[in-house]
């Protein structure tokens, strides 16, 4: 399948290089449903931040953005999320 990265995610955050997006749509270490706009959720540990990819399924993977966050954002962050049902573990 095709991984297709919006042109958005350069210019928001050049800091996220193409082969860690790859890498955490590929082989995540979480991966969430977000509930409410019916996107994917690919969370991928990469030394001491965590990449988080935020993607749509169809005939390709359209990635619609992406960004870096230290683990106590995520955890906090990642927990607001499920407790308020609007992702789900999957």
């Amino acid at each position: 399948m095709k991984i297709v990265l919006s042109p958005h995610l350069s210019i928001a955050h050049p800091e996220v290089s193409s082969t860690d997006v790859f890498s955490a749509v590929n082989n995540p270490d979480e991966r969430y449903l977000d509930t409410l706009r019916n996107r994917f959720i690919s969370l991928k540990k990469l030394n001491d931040k965590w990449i988080m990819v935020v993607y749509e399924k169809n005939q390709e993977i359209i990635v619609i953005t992406a960004f870096y966050m230290k683990e106590q954002k995520k955890n906090k962050y990642v927990s607001n999320k499920l407790v308020s049902g609007h992702w789900i573990k999957i």
